[in-house]
């Protein structure tokens, strides 16, 4: 088997395996409820299969330093959200999502002007939230239309 032929079958199972934890957790999501399905939502089923994959090739200073430098990027995850519940309440999608976007990487880019601890990466994410929770304070008791399956 060529070198290449291996690359695409190693990189097609890794990207199946990780897509069926995402797709798995969607699932488990729609049938258990708005409660059980945002608990398992919120665990990192996307993020674990990729920091398992990264592990196998590479040493642990290279994980670490991948997983110090996306925590204060949280930080800029949680305003992008903020941007686009506030934007879409009043304009389409496209302004929407390009703005929630923009603001992002305007944001992400100054964040990897720094090199970050855990107790300031920890401190940028407890800013971001205590700044948008109350701003999305508004948005929080809007009623979930039931999805119906067919």
């Amino acid at each position: 088997m060529s070198l290449e032929l291996h690359f695409i079958l190693v990189l097609l199972l890794r990207m199946a395996i990780a897509a069926a934890f995402v797709v798995s957790a969607s699932i488990i999501t729609e049938r258990a409820g708005p409660v059980i399905g945002a608990l398992v939502a919120t665990l990192p089923v996307s993020a674990g299969p990729s920091y398992v994959f990264l592990a196998i090739d590479h040493d642990a200073a290279f994980i670490a330093q991948g997983a110090l430098a996306s925590l204060p990027v949280n930080a800029a995850t949680i305003s992008m959200c903020l941007t686009y519940v506030v934007l879409s309440q009043r304009h389409n999608l496209v302004v929407s999502c390009g703005s929630a976007v923009a603001v992002w990487i305007v944001l992400a880019s100054i964040i990897r002007q720094f090199d970050w601890s855990l107790a300031a990466g920890l401190a940028a994410n407890l800013i971001a939230f205590g700044i948008c929770i109350p701003l999305l304070a508004g948005y929080r008791h809007v009623k979930m239309p039931l999805v119906t399956r067919r």
